[in-house]
Formats: C-alpha cells, structure tokens, sequence
C-alpha cells in the first residue's frame, strides 16, 4: 500500500505535456478552394478546410506544442498566405487583394510576427521582378545571354539577397526571446549565411527544438569553413603523385583562395576565368590560389587544368567526392572556395563571381 502510494504521488507530480488549442478563422478567402494548416517544423499538414468565395475558413483543433505553421494554398506549402505560431491564442485573418492574408486579431506574439513578415514584402517583391525579368531575358537570349546584362542581373540578385539577409537578421535581433526567429533559421539556406545562425543560436531559448536538430548539424560539419576557423590541415598529392600538406601553402603570409573543382564540372570551368582575372590581378599583391580537384582520373584532371589555363598549385587524391579534402570540409556542391587570410584562418567561403571580385578589392585595394 505505502508503495502504491508512492507511485501515485510521483505520478501527480510529473510534468504534463501541454497541448496547444488552435482556433483560426479566415475571412475573404477569394478564389481559394481549400486552405492547409502546415506544420514548418514538421512539415506536415496539421488540417486542411474546404472552402468557397462567401465562406470564412476556420482551422479548429489541437496540436501537442506550441509550433509554427503556415496557411497555404496547396499541401506542399509552396502558395504560403501567412506563417503563424500555433500558441493557444484565437487567431482572426483577412485574405487581401495580392492572395496574402493579413492578421485581424490575435496574440501580441502573432502581431509580432505579422510586422516581421511585412517588413520582409519589398525584398520579395524585388526578387519576384530580377526572377521575372531573368526568365525575359533567357527566353529572348537563350543561352548566349549578353556579358554585361547577365552581370547586372548578377549583381541586383545578390545584392537585393543580402538586403534580405540584413533584414531577417533585424526581425531575429528584436525577437531573440521568442519563438518568431526559428522560422528564419529553418530558412537559413536562403537568407542567413551558416556562420551567423551559429553565432545566433548560441544563447537562444529555442536552440533545442527537434526542428532544428539539421541545422546544428549543419553547423557542426561546416565549421572548417566557418571565418574565423583555423586551417583544417591535410595531406594531399599533386600532379606528379608527390603528397603536400595544405599547411604548405596556408599560414604563410599571403592570402589564399581554397578552390575545389573538377574537369567535369560545367560550373567550375565557367568560373575559372573569373578566377584566372582574380590572380593576374592580385597575386603580386598577395593572393595565392590552391585548387583541389574532385577528379577521378588523371588524364581528365591535367586536360581540364591544360584548357582551361590555370598556373597555380594543383592537388587531387583522385578519389572524386571521396576525397579526404571533400570530407574534411564538407564540400557538398562545386565549384566552392574557401578564402584563407596570411595568419592561416578562414576569411570567408562560397563566394564566386561578383561576390568574390567584390571581396577581393576591399581587401587588396
């Protein structure tokens, strides 16, 4: 009896795993036929509502967390009205003119995160018009797109994606002591650099959540490449089979630019000249290249370094993507360069192209 007695205090005294009620009425729902409730971290359709032009959508029921979701127009996510976190609270929306939703009543949390979506609407919108334009400009050119017009585009993408980034990076500052700033993280891929969601979740309340187990796990691979991170040191052979380490040519006083390739790969030679202009420009300044091929034949690898020009140091196990370099920084897509500074520390990783000339001249000029 005392035993049972024992049990059952323990057991009234465990904690219980709250359930979050959800209560989300859609007003205006225009031409939509049916809404999804999705879940962003698990990635699943919580409920889904039929509905017609003079209905009001309304999601009811009960989820095991506090969790975000969004209302989308299709299973898959892909038409997204509105992100919301899922918090107990009533949530009142009105579907606008644009197919967006806009929120009517709801938690301070939601309000919150309704602001941070809408300061985010003028870099879409910007990325939505260089996409349109970009699809123009293919379909009128083909493939021989004009030098000076696909730099443009170039340029306006990437610098309306750091505009992008710079303002996510706002909306996760001002909302660190809650949940609002996960849905960016699971988004990093597209607007935060790996680097700063390490730093960010150092620190964060929600770091744990199961949703973000990938990202950590990102994070843990690609801190070889991360700025700040010491040479990952390696031996590896160059074209005569004679094995060099990196250390010989990494730490010595110049900056290097760590550049992985093959002979196979399309992107990698469409990127050389840019890099071939980077060394005749730069080198006596103090910039050195090492490549890295993920080539598996000898052959191919000295014909891909003989037409496409390169002098710099050259190395490759001739192990492809079982390369000891490839593992060691996690090397998941080529072309990929890692720019290393004099005292042998990452600068910074994946740049190419206009990025990497931009970043080259603020160092060497």
């Amino acid at each position: 009896m005392k035993t049972a007695l024992i049990i059952l205090a323990i057991l009234a005294t465990a904690p219980i795993r709250a359930q979050i009620a959800y209560d989300i009425a859609i007003r205006n729902c225009g031409e939509a036929e049916k809404l999804y409730l999705i879940s962003v971290e698990e990635r699943r359709v919580i409920d889904s509502v039929e509905v017609s032009r003079t209905e009001t959508a309304h999601f009811k029921g009960i989820t095991k967390e506090m969790t975000i979701a969004v209302v989308a127009g299709d299973k898959q996510g892909r038409h997204t009205l509105c992100p919301l976190v899922l918090d107990g609270f009533p949530l009142r929306l009105s579907m606008e003119e644009d197919g967006h939703a806009t929120l009517k009543k709801g938690s301070q949390l939601n309000a919150r995160f309704c602001l941070a979506e809408a300061s985010m609407v003028p870099y879409n919108r910007e990325y939505e018009k260089i996409s349109s334009e970009a699809a123009s400009v293919v379909r009128q050119y083909g493939r021989q797109i004009p030098d000076t017009l696909r730099k443009r585009l170039s340029q306006a993408y990437d610098l309306n994606e750091e505009a992008y980034s710079k303002q996510a990076k706002r909306v996760m500052a001002s909302n660190k002591p809650n949940i609002i700033p996960t849905y960016y993280l699971l988004g990093w891929r597209h607007e935060l650099d790996i680097a700063y969601c390490r730093d960010y979740m150092n620190g964060y309340l929600y770091k744990d959540r199961k949703s973000l187990s990938p990202l950590r796990e990102k994070i843990k691979k690609e801190t070889p490449k991360m700025p700040g991170a010491p040479l990952t040191d390696l031996t590896i052979n160059d074209m005569k089979g004679n094995p060099h380490t990196l250390s010989e040519y990494i730490g010595k006083g110049s900056y290097v630019l760590l550049d992985f390739w093959a002979s196979w790969c399309k992107p990698c030679r469409q990127e050389i000249p840019a890099l071939i202009r980077a060394y005749q420009k730069y080198h006596e300044k103090g910039l050195d290249i090492v490549s890295i091929s993920l080539d598996e034949m000898a052959q191919d690898w000295a014909k891909g370094i003989k037409d496409t020009g390169m002098t710099w140091t050259q190395l490759s196990d001739l192990r492809g993507w079982r390369s000891v370099a490839a593992g060691a920084y996690n090397i998941q897509s080529i072309p990929t360069a890692i720019l290393f500074n004099p005292q042998g520390f990452v600068v910074t990783s994946n740049l190419r192209g206009e990025k990497l000339a931009r970043k080259l001249e603020e160092i060497f000029q």
